[in-house]
């Protein structure tokens, strides 16, 4: 598992359960320069079905990571995953304070 770097941003995604704030997914938004030598912010995430799954943070922190690694390699040829409505609200104001601490208007979600 890769630790969150300093330039990294993470942010749990949590849903009450029970009367207290479970986490339910991870969001993870890492500065990466492009190819032409370009600083470019990119936010992953990973959210468990609630159904099925027990979140784990290091799987979450994998599978949002490689969201990120797999946009970065491919370029915009990469067909992004579709976000589920149920995060959207978290996700829209997570890349707000993503503009805020990186201090860049371009924040692209995978």
């Amino acid at each position: 598992m890769t630790q969150v770097k300093e330039q990294d941003l993470l942010q749990y995604l949590r849903k009450k359960r029970a009367g207290q704030n479970a986490k339910i997914g991870i969001m993870i938004a890492k500065k990466i320069k492009n190819k032409k030598g370009k600083n470019k912010v990119f936010v992953g995430w990973s959210k468990c079905k609630l159904t099925a799954d027990v979140f784990d943070k290091d799987i979450g922190r994998l599978i949002a990571e490689g969201r990120i690694a797999s946009r970065v390699e491919k370029g915009k040829k990469e067909k992004k995953e579709k976000v589920p409505p149920s995060i959207k609200p978290q996700l829209k104001a997570f890349v707000e304070r993503c503009k805020l601490y990186f201090k860049t208007t371009e924040v692209k979600v995978t």
